[in-house]
């Protein structure tokens, strides 16, 4: 083989093998996205057919994978908040305050969030999720509905009725 024939060989192998190295890294930065929304779809199937420790297992795994998927948090604050035991509880609610942190525009989890503390009697709490409610959707009614038991709780009655 000629010095030349050689060269091209060399650069051909190289040309190779930096192919096969930059699809390898793609495919390894990919991997972890396919991942997270597999956890994801798989949480969301459980949730909706009730299964909600199997739905925890699977959107905690998802919320580790990608910690920046607000409706990830979202839901699995709500496979906490179905199961329906008080010491879960807390755990709803550390998830839908990470949501809303994400993405201040989940209006579900901003409609929990200012109903627990509605109940909680936290009115002005109750009411910064109201309130951001209606900047992303002025029109919703949850959020107007919201506001108007905030504002009755305050014992503010004519804007309750303002409100709704």
């Amino acid at each position: 083989m000629t010095k030349d024939r050689r060269r091209a060989f060399r650069y051909s192998l190289y040309g190779i093998i930096g192919t096969t190295l930059f699809w390898g890294v793609m495919h390894v930065h990919a991997a972890p996205d396919t991942k997270q929304r597999t956890h994801r779809e798989r949480g969301e199937q459980y949730l909706t057919a009730g299964k909600y420790p199997e739905a925890v297992i699977e959107l905690r795994n998802a919320v580790q994978l990608n910690p920046k998927d607000a409706q990830a948090y979202y839901l699995l604050a709500m496979a906490y908040f179905k199961q329906e035991k008080p010491d879960l509880l807390q755990q709803a609610y550390y998830y839908l305050i990470k949501c809303v942190e994400i993405d201040p525009d989940v209006l579900d989890a901003q409609l929990l969030l200012g109903e627990m503390y509605l109940g909680a009697e936290q009115f002005d709490k109750a009411l910064q999720h109201a309130t951001q409610m209606l900047r992303t959707d002025p029109a919703n009614v949850e959020a107007h509905i919201l506001a108007g038991w905030i504002y009755a709780g305050k014992g503010f009655y004519g804007q309750a009725i303002e409100a709704i």
